[in-house]
């Protein structure tokens, strides 16, 4: 064949190869803008998504684009009180509004590889048992549990209601093993004890689920012991429940109006306390990380003017959220209205101004932190036993 005839074959055979991949980059690209004709008629979020599950070539996670979406919504929103928490943090979220938990009822931490029982919950299946604090978990249903961490612990430890689970526990020298039924666990969120002079120290952690009941229990205990005064420590307290807040109010506000709303459609709404409540001398210490309800309460007891109130500026929150479980088992929590304090006042971005200003160093507060702040070494508890005292000698 003469050199002429292969050139000609070569330049039919290139032709013939850019043909095929023109036909086959068109059809390409035919089909592609077919797809995004079709997406074009979904929303942003959805085109978005069918175009990463149509041409994305590496793999991905699904369900962590929808949470990333999920959490960026929220975050545009440019509010910092409504949130959004994924299906795998959901049951820690439930626990916490519920103040409760199902498993036997002890908190535990790891020292040196042992397991050590720090606190034991009041009515609890392990208070039934008889555990104490200081003992040292060796096993769970035979299993050596030593060198685990914490949570690998609870997960063994906790487990559906009515179900039984075997602890091997290691007491000074004895070691024993005891059957516990696991339960719903109420956690403990309200304390209370006696200071000098008879004044009572009430700290609330929170207004969640149970902690009306506890505060009344509490506040019960301490008016048989003889109180004359009251002192309320809401500081790290997040909030809560309104229907706690307003119980836990009723009891020491008289008749009048305690608690105010208007919701997303404009809907307006109130909470009244009758004219029975206790008629003490009363002080709230508040500061930076008393939050929400936290604040309602301080501000409604100020504003009647049945306590004084203690410490440092509060946050300032004046939205209330609901919460909304997506089908993944993920949780939004929403802001849906505006709260207002007995006197129509709004705390959003204001909170609640101590009559006494009090702060704490950096110290006192890492240690009031850990619950390691004695209320003889804390600066607030005092100015507070100081105004409930002057107001008892009036």
């Amino acid at each position: 064949m003469s050199r002429k005839a292969k050139l000609i074959l070569a330049f039919i055979a290139a032709v013939t190869a850019a043909v095929i991949v023109a036909a086959f980059l068109t059809a390409a690209f035919l089909r592609q803008r077919a797809m995004m004709s079709r997406f074009s008629e979904c929303d942003k979020l959805t085109q978005l998504e069918k175009l990463i599950g149509s041409f994305y070539i590496d793999d991905y996670d699904e369900g962590a684009l929808e949470d990333a979406a999920a959490e960026a919504m929220i975050e545009a929103l440019d509010d910092p009180w409504s949130y959004y928490v994924p299906a795998a943090e959901a049951e820690a979220l439930n626990e916490q509004m519920n103040n409760g938990y199902q498993g036997v009822g002890i908190t535990v931490a790891v020292d040196d590889g042992q397991c050590v029982v720090l606190a034991v919950q009041k009515d609890s299946p392990a208070q039934a048992a008889d555990i104490r604090v200081g003992d040292i978990l060796t096993a769970v249903d035979g299993t050596d549990v030593t060198g685990w961490t914490v949570d690998e612990i609870k997960d063994v430890v906790r487990g559906p209601e009515g179900t039984p689970v075997r602890l091997g526990i290691q007491r000074g020298d004895d070691s024993f093993e005891t059957e516990i039924t696991r339960s719903f666990v109420r956690v403990q969120v309200v304390f209370g004890q006696m200071l000098a002079h008879q004044i009572a120290l009430i700290a609330i952690d929170n207004f969640t689920a149970g902690s009306a009941q506890q505060f009344s229990e509490t506040l019960s205990e301490l008016l048989a012991q003889g109180a004359k005064g009251l002192i309320f420590d809401v500081r790290f307290n997040p909030g809560g429940d309104r229907s706690e807040l307003v119980e836990i109010l009723d009891t020491l506000l008289p008749e009048g109006e305690i608690f105010k709303s208007v919701d997303y459609r404009g809907d307006t709404d109130s909470d009244t306390s009758d004219a029975d409540c206790v008629d003490l001398p009363m002080a709230v210490i508040v500061h930076a990380d008393s939050v929400s309800a936290a604040e309602y309460f301080a501000a409604a007891l100020q504003e009647y003017g049945k306590a004084e109130i203690i410490g440092e500026q509060t946050v300032g929150k004046g939205n209330y959220q609901n919460t909304f479980t997506l089908r993944d088992g993920s949780i939004v929590g929403l802001s849906t209205g505006h709260y207002f304090t007995p006197n129509g006042k709004s705390l959003s971005g204001i909170g609640v101004n101590p009559d006494i200003k009090i702060a704490l160093t950096d110290e006192q507060y890492d240690l009031l932190y850990y619950g390691q702040l004695l209320p003889e070494d804390d600066p607030q508890i005092q100015a507070a036993i100081q105004a409930v005292e002057n107001a008892i000698g009036k």
